[in-house]
């Protein structure tokens, strides 16, 4: 096999999957050695991790801990995003200092942490010389950790398609972006099926569904059965139809956080027929 082969590979099976863990988790950075990119095994960085990233991914990587060894490893509170503002200097080093020992418990060991001060994210952390094996292991370990959101995503789709309504259109993907879990853009028919399933009062009669004011109309109708399950559950943009561009008219649903899917979940379930 090549060179340039094993490390193809070496970036499937390694960086992709870290690289999908890590924005699970609301981290970006990943990045490949370039100065070392012809070398085998493949070298990679996880750069500026924030004070919040670390907070977040400490608490990944104890849950994940926690499971293979409850009695040495407690439970933390679950991870959620941060504003970097609410963060004194203080507080920030003793986040790294906790991701730090927390790679350690992981058996990550090898790695360099650099920090570097920063104007906009105050002082980051850049985790280097992360080799295949060690982002693998991260990755299991960064997934496990969130083991509760892809399983609320998971009963989400599945409550979703029970109810008879287009899961894939409302989830187009089981996953977990920056610790919530997104959902899709859909048709107005889905958007008045979905608000149906949450209690809203059916449509007697057919209606035009490209006209501008039935569009408002069933956007309203899916905020309110969506907003009656929980107050600001779900953030939502409503496109209607445009002629010029023929783009239909649709309802983006943006993401939810872990306590909104349980709770939408619920809702759906106890609607059920």
């Amino acid at each position: 096999m090549s060179r340039s082969s094993m490390l193809g590979d070496a970036f499937e099976t390694s960086y992709v999957p870290l690289q999908t863990a890590l924005r699970a988790a609301g981290v970006g950075g990943l990045s490949v050695d370039y100065q070392r990119q012809n070398s085998t095994p493949l070298i990679m960085s996880i750069e500026k991790v924030t004070g919040a990233d670390s907070l977040n991914l400490t608490a990944i990587l104890r849950t994940a801990l926690s499971a293979d060894n409850p009695a040495s490893v407690p439970r933390p509170a679950p991870p959620q995003n941060r504003r970097i503002g609410m963060m004194t200097h203080e507080q920030t080093v003793g986040a790294h200092e906790d991701l730090a020992y927390a790679l350690a418990q992981a058996q990550l060991h090898g790695l360099t942490l650099e920090t570097q001060q920063t104007v906009w994210h105050g002082q980051v952390v850049h985790i280097r010389n992360l080799r295949e094996g060690q982002a693998r292991d991260l990755a299991t370990l960064l997934v496990g950790g969130l083991a509760d959101h892809y399983a609320a995503a998971s009963d989400l789709h599945a409550a979703l398609h029970h109810r008879g309504l287009n899961a894939d259109e409302i989830m187009p993907a089981i996953a977990v972006r920056d610790l919530r879990i997104p959902l899709g853009e859909i048709t107005l028919p889905t958007a008045m099926a979905l608000g149906t399933a949450l209690g809203a009062t059916p449509y007697l009669t057919r209606v035009d569904l490209d006209d501008y004011h039935v569009g408002t109309a069933l956007y309203h109708r899916l905020t309110s059965a969506i907003q009656a399950v929980d107050p600001g559950l779900v953030d939502m943009l409503h496109h209607p139809t445009c002629g010029k561009c023929l783009h239909i008219a649709t309802v983006e649903l943006n993401s939810l956080t872990l306590p909104a899917a349980t709770a939408l979940t619920d809702a759906l379930r106890q609607g059920q027929p």
